[in-house]
């Protein structure tokens, strides 16, 4: 969950190490999972020639996760998770900041008689940001805590069509100058339904905000659309799609909407 205007015009790089264990005991079961994540970006040259040191955004990231699990019933779980992420820019946080934070949240996983499931988690959050010497304009070092969410459910009301509701709030590193992150909030509604064996129908709309932690500004988008997939055989399709963006900030030059129509072909060996 991104902000279009809070992200880099780069493409990261990212070279990705995890390593996880789980243990099994009766009805509860242990998982502890660590993750290393070193992002690269290219500097970039604009229409007008200057070149956009993107490269400042270099960061690696460190994320240490434990989850404890019980089986109430055959059909339902109860848990709770701690995550713990440390994450290093290059620079000293030129253009981007170095923080700490950590993630302690509990709920639930669930399947009802195959028409409804999903995963619901709610908690507490909190992200320590170290100041940037080097950014201009300066960042000061600061906290930010709060409530956390994260939920996901599927709805199956029929054989052919599946609705799906998913929401999440979390903390994230794309950064404006004066900023040290993005506190994001938000949800969507999907609805997929298989019109042929080989005709998919897709229909999705979204809010997220996004507040930008040390700045004045908050832009809050609605995405929608609709995609259409038809595949011809096992080796062509054809995919139709609409999508729409409606973006308000606080900072008024950023207001925008967007409409996009694409056509694609897919090829599989």
């Amino acid at each position: 969950m991104s902000s279009p205007a809070a992200r880099t015009a780069a493409t990261p790089c990212p070279s990705p190490t995890d390593s996880g264990a789980v243990q099994e005991l009766n009805r509860a079961r242990f998982s502890e999972r660590f993750d290393l994540a070193d992002y690269r970006y290219h500097n970039l040259v604009d229409s007008l020639g200057d070149v956009l040191l993107e490269a400042s955004q270099n960061h690696t990231t460190y994320t240490l996760q434990g989850k404890g699990e019980y089986a109430a019933s055959p059909d339902t779980a109860v848990f709770a998770a701690l995550a713990w992420n440390q994450r290093d820019f290059q620079n000293g946080g030129a253009q981007g900041v170095n923080s700490s934070g950590y993630e302690v949240t509990a709920g639930a996983s669930f399947d009802f008689t195959h028409l409804v499931r999903g995963e619901l988690q709610v908690g507490y959050l909190e992200q320590d940001f170290t100041a940037a010497p080097a950014a201009v304009p300066p960042i000061p070092s600061q906290a930010v805590a709060g409530p956390a969410y994260h939920g996901r459910i599927e709805w199956f009301p029929t054989g052919l069509t599946t609705v799906t509701l998913s929401g999440d709030r979390a903390i994230e590193d794309f950064t404006v100058p004066g900023a040290s992150g993005t506190l994001g909030t938000g949800g969507a509604l999907q609805i997929d339904h298989e019109l042929l064996r080989n005709v998919i129908l897709s229909a999705r709309t979204g809010y997220n905000a996004y507040k930008y932690i040390g700045a004045d500004r908050t832009d809050r988008a609605w995405a929608s659309g609709a995609n259409a997939d038809y595949q011809l055989n096992r080796h062509v399709g054809l995919a139709l799609s609409y999508r729409r963006l409606d973006q308000t900030s606080t900072v008024s030059s950023l207001n925008f909407k967007d409409n996009r129509i694409g056509l694609a072909l897919t090829l599989r060996d």
